[in-house]
């Protein structure tokens, strides 16, 4: 719930300059596909607060990356 709630304070924020949504792999716990399922959330969100074609959403990693991957 915390990401959907900091979307919707980011889109209603008068200061924020969004230029775009990224969604996250969040793990294989809940979903072997969390970065769709991430990509999917924020849509709906944007679609809930009638702002759907309003950002650019973006796909992240399918996987996350390992330290050796980020360090090298």
């Amino acid at each position: 719930m915390d990401d959907q709630f900091a979307i919707v304070q980011a889109v209603l924020s008068e200061s924020m300059d969004i230029r775009a949504l990224i969604a996250a792999h969040f793990g294989t716990e809940k979903s072997p596909a969390s970065m769709a399922d991430s990509f999917a959330e924020i849509n709906h969100v944007l679609k809930l607060m009638g702002r759907e074609q309003k950002y650019n959403v973006l796909h992240g990693g399918e996987t996350r990356y390992t330290e050796k991957q980020v360090f090298d």
